[in-house]
């Protein structure tokens, strides 16, 4: 029940009628045996990188292949050694077209192969066959380059005693033209800037069009590079199924279009470096990440991993804001030590490759330092980076706040908001500024005053939510971080320009790039 309620949008089985038109040809073997299949095994045909029904294969166009894995399971231990036949069924292309609305097209037999040909081995007491391989031609061996577009491959396991609900995979190929950037990534080592961005808005793409220019005191050029070394996807939430009493990661309809249209619009954004995570907040119910128990804390982070694997993405963002605490008798009370076991449980969950941040805002992180209030856990010896989330504008001019935990009541230092270093966090890790998009001039004397005291341990800089140049209240400007960036090379031998030309191009009116189109 876990996997289905997170991920049924996206794999879809789905009944269809046998058909044995299209066999592979193959070296006949060893034969199923009837009374064997029928009284051990119900077998089930699955890919290496998912446990549904479909699994995608990306290919930029003129890319010479790629090679994706599969192999058979067995419900319980298999009695002796078979041979398993497998078949191609191009019949059906149409069917699982007009099931997920997708128009694919019938991948052309010279553009696949079977290493090893059609037909799997399965050893005697296991419940595994071994891993068969199909190789995916960008460039066939005649040359012929497979065009642009989204095609199907449906491979079915072969039995007579069974019906092919459960033993048919569909590999999914989308062929595209290269995705073309027009500079790399900057590394971060002096701006590293976080992005948010609201799906309900834009396209993620939108993020690869953020561009810096460095110049020295002469306005020589010494880099034009790419920022946006993190992109977190808005926006999902913290739900609750009263039938189970579960916490349930809740996804809005634009957030799961995009991730099941990852090659179309997550995929471009990490192939230019930049990280794309999933960010995660309260869903006004009045439970979420500070009163969850230790059931549903594993059960929330079980759908988080399955989220995160199965849609490739580089990690989470945690924002504890607008769950409504208190909302709901039914919920517990607001504890110290749920927020730090979700944490921990999290980064035990997605290892170490994974990236887990955290947005330090109001009460759910306030308590952070102190690792006795947190049930003896460390918070920052789990979490890569943590940021300000106080970024709202609360009267005109607006003033930029600077958190800074480890300088409290130095200058520049805000003290409207005093936080206290997150325990076991290296300050090198704590993003100091948030920087909300608003309308009218922004002051920046607090980063200023704070930049000029040496203050600044690091070159996070966090900006929510991303956007091109709309027509609306905001027209006047795209992005706009010029006094922000002005702020932070003053009195330097350099300066940094922002490329707004990039976010104002696509349409030939100069607005509403990037703008969704789903």
């Amino acid at each position: 029940m876990k996997l289905f309620r997170i991920v049924t949008f996206c794999l879809m089985v789905i009944t269809l009628p046998s058909c044995v038109d299209n066999v592979i040809e193959m070296q006949l073997g060893e034969q199923l045996d009837e009374e064997v299949v029928n009284s051990t095994a119900t077998l089930h045909l699955r890919a290496s990188e998912t446990t549904g029904d479909r699994t995608h294969v990306l290919l930029n166009k003129g890319d010479s292949f790629c090679t994706e894995e599969f192999y058979v399971h067995a419900s319980k231990p298999i009695t002796s050694n078979q041979t398993l036949l497998l078949e191609t069924r191009i019949d059906l292309v149409s069917a699982y077209s007009l099931s997920t609305g997708i128009e694919y097209k019938e991948l052309p037999a010279s553009f696949y192969e079977f290493i090893g040909g059609g037909s799997f081995e399965f050893t005697q007491g296991s419940r595994r066959s071994e891993m068969k391989q199909v190789k995916i031609y960008g460039v066939n061996k005649l040359g012929n380059v497979l065009e642009s577009g989204r095609y199907l491959l449906p491979i079915t396991l072969v039995s007579p005693w069974q019906d092919s609900e459960n033993s048919t995979i569909y590999i999914d190929v989308t062929v595209r033209n290269s995705w073309e950037t027009k500079a790399e990534l900057h590394d971060g080592s002096e701006l590293f800037m976080v992005f948010y961005l609201n799906t309900a808005q834009f396209d993620p793409r939108l993020a690869t069009d953020f561009y810096i220019e460095k110049i020295d005191d002469m306005w020589n050029r010494v880099w034009y590079q790419g920022v946006g070394n993190i992109v977190n996807l808005r926006k999902s939430s913290v739900g609750y199924d009263y039938s189970t009493g579960q916490a349930m990661l809740e996804l809005t309809s634009d957030m799961k279009y995009i991730l099941e249209n990852y090659d179309t619009y997550i995929r471009p954004v990490q192939e230019t470096g930049r990280k794309v995570c999933l960010c995660i907040e309260g869903g006004g119910k009045g439970i979420g990440f500070c009163n969850m128990s230790d059931n549903q804390i594993d059960d929330f982070v079980y759908q988080v991993k399955t989220i995160v694997e199965r849609f490739h993405l580089d990690g989470v963002n945690l924002w504890d804001r607008d769950a409504k605490y208190g909302k709901d008798d039914t919920f517990p009370r607001v504890n110290t030590t749920s927020y730090p076991k979700l944490i921990m449980s999290l980064r035990q969950a997605l290892g170490n490759y994974k990236l887990l941040t955290l947005v330090d805002y109001e009460e759910p992180t306030e308590y952070f330092w102190d690792i006795e209030a947190c049930g003896g856990i460390e918070v920052g010896g789990f979490i890569d980076y943590a940021w300000s989330g106080y970024n709202q504008p609360t009267e005109e001019p607006y003033e930029i706040e600077v958190i800074d935990p480890y300088h409290q009541d130095m200058p520049g230092v805000s003290v409207r908001y005093p936080r206290k270093p997150i325990a076991g966090l290296n300050p090198k890790r704590y993003g100091c500024t948030n920087a909300y998009w608003h309308q009218g001039q922004s002051e920046y004397t607090n980063l200023l005053n704070w930049e000029n005291a040496g203050l600044r341990q690091n070159c996070i800089f966090v900006f929510e939510d991303i956007r091109s140049n709309l027509q609306d209240a905001y027209e006047g400007g795209t992005w706009n971080p010029e006094p922000f960036l002005w702020a932070i090379s003053t009195n330097k031998p350099y300066k940094f320009i922002i490329d707004n030309m990039q976010l104002s191009d696509r349409t030939g009116s100069g607005y509403n790039k990037w703008i969704k189109t789903w």
